[in-house]
């Protein structure tokens, strides 16, 4: 491609690299930038796009395809996520020590509460509570991009760690009025990281009462049979289109803006990421009614009873 002097310097001082090819692959012009690039090709990170234009001369569409050096930008990223991870790691145990402190005043073990000193209390336990599961889905983002998430698989009670669950969560749920309703049997025993699980169980259930309808009940329960044990969680809220609900597994997409509600975009990520870890299937569908289903499928464990659902026990909190 022959152009004159004035533009061939134009071109070459522009901040990104480009070159152009014919319909048929052939490379007709490349800048100096992009030479400079291709030189060091395998030390950066690059974002392309492409473009295309009809040229008149060769009678033929051209491809022009730009590149830009995001190196810098990725390595900053990195940095401010690695910053964040530290700090997160070092709030984590003054907030468990919190959390541990605010539920033996919840429990009244040390003295007994007036319905407003408890009020306030419960209020404090909530906000422990949505700080410590921000710290620790920090941490476990960064472990998942980094690659370095250790997972410690052994034969658990799935039902134990969903009690468990409710349990930490109910006082968070009274705040919009809303009620469980767990339908489990009391023993379903899946292979795994029990932690990790319990983390994602957390999440999900707490995304439930964010979108949840003031008022309302979340109906929580689980379905097994002799290949997959089956966890889900129903809550009635707005109807999530399917764009929305592919997204939401994304890191850092939330809905926070449609819905005004706070959030990081961490927890469905995070919740994806470890039930795939697991060999395993997350659930999410939501239908016109605003019955918004969510949840995941995991195999059982080999030595867990078969049909317990049979004797499912149901709760009310």
């Amino acid at each position: 491609m022959k152009n004159p002097h004035i533009l061939e310097n134009i071109v070459n001082s522009l901040p990104i690299a480009f070159y152009v090819v014919t319909e048929d692959g052939k490379k007709i012009y490349s800048n100096k930038q992009y030479e400079a690039i291709s030189s060091v090709n395998e030390n950066i990170t690059q974002k392309t796009e492409k473009t295309s234009i009809y040229d008149s001369t060769l009678n033929q569409n051209l491809e022009i395809t730009s590149i830009i050096d995001i190196t810098t930008e990725i390595n900053k990223q990195k940095e401010r996520e690695t910053s964040f991870a530290m700090i997160a790691h070092d709030l984590k145990s003054p907030l468990y020590a919190q959390k541990r402190a605010i539920e033996l005043l919840l429990k009244e073990k040390l003295i007994t509460l007036a319905p407003a000193q408890k009020e306030i209390i419960t209020l404090l336990y909530n906000s422990n509570l949505y700080s410590l599961m921000l710290v620790s889905d920090i941490l476990c983002a960064y472990k998942l991009e980094n690659k370095n998430l250790q997972l410690n698989f052994q034969p658990f009670n799935l039902c134990e760690k969903i009690s468990t669950c409710v349990q930490n969560l109910k006082y968070i749920a009274e705040e919009r009025n809303i009620h469980f309703l767990t339908i489990i049997p009391k023993c379903c025993y899946i292979k795994g990281d029990q932690n990790e699980i319990q983390r994602v169980i957390m999440n999900l259930i707490t995304n439930a009462i964010k979108y949840s309808a003031k008022g309302s009940e979340i109906k929580i329960y689980i379905q097994t049979n002799q290949n997959e044990v089956l966890f889900k969680i129903e809550n009635i809220g707005e109807y999530i289109s399917p764009q929305n609900l592919n997204n939401l597994f994304n890191k850092n997409f939330s809905l926070k803006n449609r819905y005004n509600k706070s959030g990081t975009g961490l927890g469905l990520y995070i919740a994806k990421n470890i039930i795939e870890k697991h060999q395993g299937e997350i659930i999410a569908k939501s239908f016109n009614s605003g019955l918004n289903v969510f949840g995941f499928k995991l195999k059982p464990y080999i030595e867990s009873t078969i049909n317990s659902s049979d004797n499912n026990t149901s709760h009310k909190y």
